[in-house]
């Protein structure tokens, strides 16, 4: 507790509530005491910033695809960083610190263009093959739209996309992949975006496949 030695009005020693009372050389002062915050990281944060880190580092090869994907629904953030939260609520499985992306729930691009209808896809190991029907004309479909193409290859935990496939009225796209990726299992994907690149579709999983 603290003493008043001159009176209401003078100062006092010891402390008082979040407040000490001190003098030195005849002068007197106060001073609050100092508040001790518990440590941020606790470790629910460390494992959500570690899943956050984990999925920017594996979206991050791809920045140039999800920048198109998710342009117009990114609000107030990044792209990448959009797409980096959607993957940690529904595409990440494993616990801290050991996390593994859910291929088939990962999501590339998001829009109102109406995509593909995607028939057959031929994985070889060095290159895709995709066949689909023309739709063009059904919805806000054009003959002229183009497609996108992302491949995930599970082993080697590398991205390859394609920016300008073929039309949509070509029915088919061809994609080559490298070499080295022989006997890998990869995990693809395919949206269209329009031939001015203002709209674009919801991508779409097509499955795994083993390169051959």
């Amino acid at each position: 507790m603290g003493t008043i030695k001159q009176g209401i009005l003078g100062g006092f020693n010891g402390k008082v509530g979040t407040v000490i009372g001190s003098s030195w050389k005849g002068i007197t002062y106060m001073k609050g005491i100092p508040t001790h915050t518990r440590n941020s990281r606790t470790e629910k944060q460390i494992a959500q910033r570690t899943k956050m880190e984990f999925a920017r580092n594996f979206l991050q090869p791809a920045a140039e695809f999800i920048n198109l994907g998710f342009r117009d629904v990114a609000k107030h953030q990044s792209p990448l960083n959009y797409a980096a939260s959607q993957m940690m609520r529904n595409a990440i499985a494993g616990d801290y610190p050991d996390y593994s992306p859910i291929y088939d729930k990962l999501i590339w691009s998001h829009g109102l263009l109406t995509p593909p209808v995607v028939e057959t896809v031929y994985a070889n190991y060095d290159a895709l093959d995709f066949l689909w029907q023309d739709n063009s004309g059904q919805g806000n479909a054009k003959a002229d739209d183009i497609s996108m193409v992302i491949v995930c290859n599970e082993e080697k935990q590398e991205i390859k996309y394609f920016m300008n496939g073929y039309t949509r009225s070509a029915n088919s796209t061809h994609c080559e992949l490298p070499e080295s990726w022989v006997d890998d299992h990869v995990h693809i994907y395919i949206t269209m975006r329009s031939a001015d690149g203002k709209l674009i579709s919801n991508s779409h999983y097509c499955g795994e496949f083993l390169l051959e």
